[in-house]
């Protein structure tokens, strides 16, 4: 969550763009239960999600990605 939505590299085919960022969903689904990124505000209700994931079943971490630009987004 350290980046902009709009700065993210993901399938755009570039190596390097002006931010430095890192593909961390890739790296922590590994070891993670669960890898969630938020796209929008609105969708405040992965965390919720994530929350219940984690604790279902057999218990495990779960990542929740919140990019600036929706991390300040009024909701």
């Amino acid at each position: 969550g350290q980046a902009k939505s709009t700065t993210l590299i993901g399938d755009s085919g570039l190596r390097v763009r002006g931010v430095q960022e890192v593909d961390i969903i890739s790296m922590v689904e590994p070891i993670t239960k669960g890898c969630y990124r938020a796209k929008a505000g609105w969708t405040v209700r992965m965390l919720e999600q994530a929350i219940e994931y984690c604790l279902s079943d057999r218990q495990g971490p779960c990542w929740l990605d919140v990019p600036l630009d929706v991390q300040a987004e009024n909701i």
